[in-house]
C-alpha cells in the first residue's frame, strides 16, 4: 500500500471505523439525543 497517496489511506480507515461502529457521537450529539429534563416545582 505505500503507493496509496495519504488521503486514500486515511478515507479507508475512515470507512472501517465507521463499519465497526469504532467511531462514537460526540458529547453534543449525545446530549440532543436526551430529551429536555422536566422542570418541577420547587417545594
Amino acid at each position: 500500500m505505500e503507493h496509496d497517496s495519504p488521503t486514500l489511506l486515511f478515507n479507508l480507515a475512515h470507512e472501517h471505523l465507521m463499519a465497526a461502529k469504532v467511531i462514537r457521537p460526540g458529547a453534543l450529539v449525545l446530549a440532543m439525543m436526551v430529551p429536555p429534563r422536566v422542570r418541577r416545582p420547587l417545594i
